[in-house]
C-alpha cells in the first residue's frame, strides 16, 4: 500500500493502475478530425456508433479502419468507440 500526505490528507496509491497501456484510450488513433468523407479509426475495438448533436444514433458499425461519413451534414457528432466494456466517446466534426 503506497500512502503519501499532502497537506494533512493521506493519498493511497493502491489498486489505482497506471498502466497507459490498459487504457483504451492510448490504443486508438480518430482523424482526419474534422472529417470530410472518411474517418479513419485505428486500434482495436469491436464497434463504433456515431450520434448527432441531440443523441440521435446516426451510424452503427462494426466495419474496422474507414468509417464513410460523406452523408453527414456539417456539424459535431459524438463517437463512441466500444471495446469489450469499454466505451470511450470523442467528439468529431464534419466539414465539407
Amino acid at each position: 500500500n503506497t500512502g503519501e500526505i499532502l497537506n494533512g490528507i493521506s493519498v493511497s496509491l493502491s489498486g489505482m493502475s497506471t498502466d497507459i497501456d490498459n487504457n483504451i484510450e492510448s490504443k486508438i488513433s480518430i482523424y482526419p478530425n474534422p472529417a470530410k468523407d472518411m474517418l479513419k479509426i485505428e486500434g482495436e475495438y469491436d464497434q463504433v456508433e456515431i450520434y448527432d448533436i441531440f443523441g440521435k444514433l446516426i451510424i452503427k458499425t462494426n466495419e474496422k479502419g474507414l468509417i464513410n461519413v460523406s452523408e453527414l451534414c456539417n456539424g459535431i457528432y459524438m463517437l463512441n468507440i466500444k471495446e469489450e466494456n469499454n466505451i470511450i466517446t470523442r467528439k468529431i466534426t464534419i466539414n465539407k
